[in-house]
């Protein structure tokens, strides 16, 4: 989100995570990248970060990937430019 927004600052507030997780069985602990993730969020933007979650667990994805994500993110708009 840095590299998009060019300043943490302009995070106002996480809405909303999503993690769809591959189901294959090797994969214990499936919460965990959500959990890694919230922590990442907590970390680096601040504790007025608590935002909405879910995980939910796939029967594949895309790639065989292990895990997608998705955020939904509050942005504050750039000194002198409209949001829009």
């Amino acid at each position: 989100m840095k590299e998009t927004f060019r300043s943490p600052e302009r995070v106002a507030q996480i809405l909303k995570v999503l993690d769809m997780v591959n189901g294959v069985p090797e994969l214990g602990d499936r919460p965990s990248s959500a959990n890694g993730r919230s922590a990442i969020f907590g970390d680096s933007l601040g504790p007025g970060t608590r935002h909405a979650r879910t995980v939910v667990n796939v029967g594949s994805l895309p790639g065989n990937f292990t895990v997608e994500q998705d955020s939904i993110v509050f942005i504050t708009p750039a000194a002198g430019r409209p949001l829009a």
